[in-house]
């Protein structure tokens, strides 16, 4: 895992990088999906139209950016 945090122009910036193993499936439908959708509401409910969350799944890591107000 890395994580990065900066503060810029006021922002705070938070990246984490975590590899994954390809093998393996983090989803499952039976019982998943709903965390993701959670954090997306409560940072829309907090932050409005001020935040972005980017989240990008490859086949070595999965990539979090958050940008947020301070």
């Amino acid at each position: 895992i890395k994580i990065d945090l900066k503060m810029e122009d006021n922002r705070l910036h938070f990246t984490c990088i975590n590899s994954k193993n390809s093998d393996f499936s983090a989803f499952n439908n039976k019982y998943g999906g709903l965390g993701l959708v959670n954090i997306k509401r409560r940072l829309e409910l907090l932050y409005q139209n001020t935040h972005e969350l980017n989240i990008t799944s490859t086949d070595k890591e999965y990539i979090v950016t958050l940008i947020v107000p301070l």
